[in-house]
């Protein structure tokens, strides 16, 4: 870059004086590494501004067309869709002039509205050119930092530029802002303000104006004089658009929540595609090692120094060996989970991603790939070593490429799984409970917890599924203990397991978790009370049974012209005894009161039809009451018992599985467990905590949670209790 001006700011009049204009050092707000990536930047959307001009003329930009997405018109405001050709000409030059005023040493001064919008898209699109190798970019015409020391070298901070260079409230300078002769006061702004689109070219007061005469580039000429599209080499329209990310590519930012979403940031700031692909690299040879050791070792803990003895003659650990020894006694179904939970974070920078681990699992697994691949990379000198993992020799990858710190501080939530590889801070770590713990809020980070997807961020597929062939090696794995436990059979056929009447699994689980609720309010009382309604119905299933005719009218509750089937109290009076409503119980005790209250009064309920006088049952007077089937009572009995068998452990893998989307295969495959063993809880069969922990990792949530669920509660966290809602007619209902 060569200087011509003396002075980098004299594009300044004396106007500026009356505005917050800053004066820093050019070289302090543009060192040579941003002051190149800027000028590039300009040209390179100046290419595409000019493709754009010449492309829809004065046809209006219609944004929802396909071929607008690409387009540097979809970054303006869309007040200029409707602008002509010359308009868009001038935009397209302001960005080359911009890139003119950088190259020749003066201060990027926005001589106009339009030129301060060129530059924010200047600033906004530097960036994605971090993404290019070194060579690439000296091609583009830009110095690459020479240091290599990783705490040298720091991303180019856009802040300044912007702070510096965009003054506010300098459109209040332009001549149509100015009193007249004719009139001395300020003339007001008009609705749209001085910004709108026909001001955009008006020029400054702070500044001064550029040349009239300057014209544009000679292949912009060249198109403009009737030759055609001619397209600008070296920097085509092809790679101009790819270099700026004007293409169709991955998010890299998808798997946050749209709540923690911030699209300004860019990955190439901190991961360069060649730095992708030396973690994707470390990752690979982790996943490949940690598969081999998962099937060796299966449950069997984990013997460190046995292990050192059989990697004495290797250059580096194993995999189990790299995670902390607190690891050491977890089973084969959570090694196998750590190990995908590495290959996840492949996958993502295979795709182009940025590898944000999504579980404390993850933050781990990216912990050990970016120690790998600084470890790989000091090997990389060999080229031999460089083309068996498919990568550069080490001298490609500069500062840029291999900001490790940066990364860790970017992708990673915390670091507080370290405490793990701290001998002194293990034990503490290791007990949620210790004072030191609740005064970090750092909660429980211990590994059966790890499995959890952070509340900011996408969980991940459950059915992704494992590589079939280390699912085969572990099938046969003498290290296991549960790859086939004696007297698991297939799961009890359907054709011996009572078919329950529509709706009635459902409407049982509704009023089991409005059971739960912490507080028995109005709203509550009212949702319990009619979903008892349409639960005694469906286990009833007998549509002449009206179970509204049971129960007389004088003692009832009503809400506004609806009667409930309970009194003013929320009590219903059974054949044995009377049940008061209620709620803030566990779940396995709302399963046991419920199953007791469908018993008592579909009891009543048979016998008042079958021995009461016509007269006692509602809106029967004079009438015979219809028969009760004889068969009724014995299926009624059936239908508790498959009901009583839909525990709280039950009914939560079977929501879990639903919320995720993952079938019993699924669950099995990660678990190493046969699928009938997870068939046979779900049909309310007992459950070996040392078996059912085997399938925290797929279901990600913390063992603890289906401990919790085995032993009869509930936890709202990973199994909502129902929400109440309010209806269309302002009452409360329940979902």
């Amino acid at each position: 870059m060569t200087t011509v001006d003396a002075d980098p700011y004299a594009a300044y009049t004396e106007q500026a004086e009356s505005y917050d204009v800053g004066w820093a050092e050019l070289d302090e707000v543009l060192p040579p590494f941003t002051a190149g990536l800027l000028t590039a930047a300009g040209r390179l959307l100046a290419t595409l501004a000019y493709r754009d001009a010449l492309d829809y003329g004065d046809r209006p930009f219609k944004r929802r067309s396909p071929k607008a997405r690409h387009r540097v018109l979809a970054k303006l405001p869309t007040d200029c869709d409707g602008q002509d050709q010359a308009f868009r000409l001038q935009f397209a030059r302001a960005l080359n002039d911009l890139a003119d005023d950088i190259e020749a040493g003066r201060a990027p001064l926005p001589r106009c509205t339009g030129e301060r919008h060129a530059l924010e898209l200047m600033i906004d699109y530097a960036p994605q050119l971090l993404a290019c190798a070194d060579g690439e970019l000296r091609q583009l015409g830009i110095p690459v930092p020479d240091t290599d020391d990783e705490y040298d070298y720091h991303a180019p901070y856009w802040d300044p530029v912007w702070s510096e260079f965009i003054v506010d409230g300098a459109e209040d300078s332009i001549s149509e802002a100015q009193a007249t002769e004719d009139d001395q006061d300020q003339p007001e702004p008009p609705p749209d303000g001085w910004t709108a689109p026909r001001f955009w070219f008006s020029p400054y007061g702070i500044t001064t104006v550029r040349d009239p005469g300057r014209g544009h580039l000679d292949w912009v000429t060249a198109s403009l004089d009737g030759g055609g599209l001619v397209e600008p080499q070296p920097q085509g329209f092809a790679r101009a658009a790819r270099l700026l990310g004007f293409t169709d590519r991955a998010d890299p930012w998808q798997a946050y929540t749209d709540e923690y979403r911030d699209e300004s940031r860019c990955l190439p700031e901190v991961l360069t595609p060649l730095g992708a692909t030396l973690l994707e690299a470390a990752a690979r040879e982790l996943v490949a090692r940690g598969y081999q050791e998962v099937v060796a070792y299966g449950d069997r803990p984990f013997d460190r120094d046995a292990a050192e003895d059989d990697y004495s003659d290797a250059s580096d650990d194993g995999f189990l060996a790299l995670l902390p020894s607190v690891c050491d006694g977890q089973n084969a179904a959570w090694r196998l989970a750590m190990v995908r939970a590495v290959n996840d974070l492949a996958e993502d920078l295979r795709a182009g991603r940025a590898p944000l681990p999504r579980c404390n699992a993850e933050e781990i697994a990216l912990h050990l790939i970016l120690s790998w691949a600084a470890a790989l990379l000091e090997d990389l000198d060999d080229p031999q070593v460089a083309a068996e993992h498919g990568v550069p020799t080490r001298e490609a990858f500069t500062v840029r490429h291999r900001q490790f710190a940066q990364m860790r501080e970017t992708f990673l939530q915390d670091d507080d799984f370290m405490m793990f590889y701290d001998a002194g801070m293990a034990d503490v770590a290791g007990d949620p409970d210790h004072v030191a713990m609740q005064y970090l809020h750092v909660g429980d980070i211990r590994p059966p917890s790890w499995w959890w997807t952070f509340g900011n961020l996408r969980p991940r597929d459950a059915a992704r599924g494992f590589d079939p062939q280390v699912l085969e090696r572990l099938a046969s794995s003498p290290a296991l203990r549960f790859t086939g436990p004696e007297g698991v059979g297939e799961p009890e056929g359907s054709d011996t397991i009572p078919v329950l009447p529509a709706g009635l699994a459902e409407e049982f689980e509704l009023f089991v978790g409005l059971a739960q609720r912490r507080f028995f309010d109005r709203r509550c009382a009212i949702a319990m009370a009619r979903s008892l309604a349409r639960l005694l119905t469906a286990f009833l299933d007998a549509p002449d049974l009206h179970v509204h005719r049971v129960w007389m009218l004088g003692q009832r509750a009503v809400v506004g012209e609806e009667m409930l089937i309970v009194d003013e109290d929320f009590s219903i009076d059974g054949q044995r005894h009377t049940w008061r409503l209620h709620a803030d119980q566990t779940d396995g005790q709302a399963r046991s009161w419920t199953l007791q209250l469908l018993a008592d009064c579909s009891t009543k309920i048979l016998l008042q039809y079958a021995t009461a006088a016509p007269e006692l049952l509602l809106d029967m007077d004079h009438t015979t009451p219809p028969p009760v089937d004889q068969s009724l009572p014995q299926a009624l009995a059936e239908r508790s018992r498959t009901l009583g068998q839909t525990t709280t452990l039950a009914g939560f893998l079977r929501h879990r599985r639903h919320t995720l989307g993952v079938d019993l295969h699924h669950v099995a495959e990660a678990a190493i467990l046969p699928s009938a063993v997870i068939a046979g809880w779900e049909a309310g069969g007992p459950a070996a905590p040392s078996q059912m922990i085997r399938c925290a990792p797929v279901l990600q949530l913390p063992e603890a949670v289906l401990l919790t669920a085995a032993d009869g509660r509930r936890d709202p966290g990973y199994w909502p209790l129902p929400a109440i809602r309010t209806t269309a007619h302002g009452s409360e209902g329940a979902e």
